[in-house]
């Protein structure tokens, strides 16, 4: 992006991103490794599988390609201001933020018969709204979006790793109907289950987690 159109776009001085980059690059090099790849959350990779599955649907559409593009630029500026310590990182009773972690751990446990948002938050000791509001801020997603990519991450490993079929993985995961999950599967990783299955193990490399354990 142009530095102009960026100062533009963002408010703030492409002199101080370039600062803030070159801080994190020797922060990594102090560290061994880059650091910016810990803090990718999952607004980050849900936006970046969304342009990707648009790409390869309809590679024209460069107006919603471009938003999606926008969108990820500010989603990468606000954890930027994270890691440089610009923007204070919530602290572990802020927002009750172990609270939330833990509604998502219940979530990933219990995917396949997982409990309805209002005894999700009677589970963790929140009230709805606060549940809402606090998965929003922690994972970027509400509840079931969160619930929907864990069960598509996991059904995807399944089937890549052999362990069952689709139809097998899909119920594992709490889809009771095969051709909800197979769309819901097609518009995430842009492949149709069954084709996906038929790659086997190799198809993994080519569809890089939605998901991964910090």
């Amino acid at each position: 992006m142009d530095f102009v159109a960026f100062e533009a776009l963002t408010g703030r001085r492409s002199k101080d991103l370039v600062k803030s980059l070159d801080f994190l690059g020797r922060t990594a090099e102090k560290q061994g490794r880059p650091r910016q790849a810990k803090y990718i959350d999952f607004s980050q990779r849900a936006c970046a599988y969304q342009a990707f599955t648009s790409f390869k649907k309809n590679p024209d559409d460069t107006l919603y390609l471009e938003a999606k593009a926008l969108e990820l630029v500010a989603l990468q500026l606000n954890q930027l201001a994270l890691l440089t310590g610009k923007s204070p990182r919530p602290r572990a009773g802020d927002h009750n933020v172990e609270k939330i972690v833990h509604a998502g751990e219940i979530l990933k446990k219990e995917m396949a018969e997982p409990p309805g948002a209002h005894e999700l938050a009677h589970l963790v000791d929140l009230d709805y709204s606060r549940l809402i509001q606090g998965f929003r801020e922690v994972f970027g997603s509400g509840p079931f979006e969160y619930l929907r990519a864990i069960r598509l991450q996991k059904a995807r490993t399944l089937i890549a790793g052999h362990e069952c079929n689709v139809t097998q993985a899909a119920a594992s995961v709490g889809y009771s109907s095969l051709s909800h999950f197979s769309k819901a599967f097609k518009e995430t990783f842009g492949i149709n289950p069954k084709a996906f299955a038929k790659k086997g193990k190799g198809a993994r490399r080519n569809f890089p987690d939605l998901l991964k354990e910090e």
